[in-house]
């Protein structure tokens, strides 16, 4: 059993789950893939700048993730509104402990959903975003993921995004690679929104040959 299958108790799905039917999932087993850790060094700010393919010049609020951990150097956190909180998920679960153990609180069903449930059991960044109540945050935050390096890493992230009541958010996520080896980035997305909460999320995938991504959203 290789090191991602042995953080599922079940082993990796076959085509025998339903939802896992029409999928061939023996890339995993291919390569010994190692648990991605913390590397800002992989790549540069003029990497990270020249990866965003059109969001790049785009006044938004800059949110940068390299293998899944929350980059700040390369972020640009200045255009964020007063109230909201824009943070590493790791550093989040120490400052905001109760917010971030609120949004977290409810179980993944991991029959249904086994990557995912690993992801809860791995993960060890991702972004925190929390929106107050009656907050129109007017210029997008782009999170910008960059799959990086030279060796074969398995990723799990999770990021939390939290809209209070009569609050608007516009949520650009792209993903991008600055890699020589391949990779699986296995992100979990939990989404939580008041009463009236607007939140609109568009999706940009932009990565190499060498990317694989499960993307999961609760």
């Amino acid at each position: 059993m290789n090191g991602i299958a042995a953080l599922m108790p079940k082993g990796l799905p076959d085509r025998q789950n339903e939802r896992y039917k029409y999928m061939d999932l023996a890339f995993l087993g291919a390569e010994a893939y190692l648990p991605a850790i913390p590397q800002s060094a992989l790549c540069t700010k003029e990497d990270v700048a020249a990866l965003s393919f059109s969001l790049s010049n785009m006044p938004c609020v800059r949110i940068v993730l390299v293998n899944g951990f929350y980059e700040s150097a390369f972020s640009d956190l200045s255009e964020v509104p007063k109230g909201v909180i824009v943070m590493s998920l790791r550093q989040a679960m120490t400052q905001h402990a109760d917010l971030v153990r609120h949004a977290l609180s409810n179980s993944i069903d991991a029959e249904k959903y086994p990557f995912a449930s690993m992801n809860t059991a791995a993960f060890q960044d991702g972004v925190f975003l929390y929106v107050p109540d009656k907050c129109d945050v007017t210029l997008p935050v782009h999170c910008l993921f960059v799959g990086a390096g030279e060796k074969p890493i398995f990723t799990n992230s999770r990021h939390v995004i939290v809209v209070g009541e009569e609050s608007k958010l516009t949520l650009l996520n792209e993903y991008v690679s600055h890699a020589s080896a391949n990779y699986v980035a296995n992100d979990v997305d939990i989404i939580q929104l008041g009463k009236g909460a607007r939140l609109e999320l568009n999706k940009y995938q932009h990565e190499n040959n060498f990317a694989y991504r499960f993307t999961h959203t609760f």
